[in-house]
């Protein structure tokens, strides 16, 4: 697992693509429900 830590923490942060796409696949292979994974959709940095 990887964990990136900033040195000046004011966010919101928006995560990359590849990021998000992790989480969503993640979160489909878990059998989250279609709502719950709609909730994870954010605005990207790239």
């Amino acid at each position: 697992a990887h964990v990136y830590r900033t040195t000046n923490p004011r966010g919101p942060f928006k995560p990359t693509k590849k990021y998000l796409n992790y989480m969503l696949d993640g979160a489909r292979a878990l059998g989250l429900p279609e709502e719950y994974i709609k909730g994870l959709t954010v605005e990207t940095v790239d």
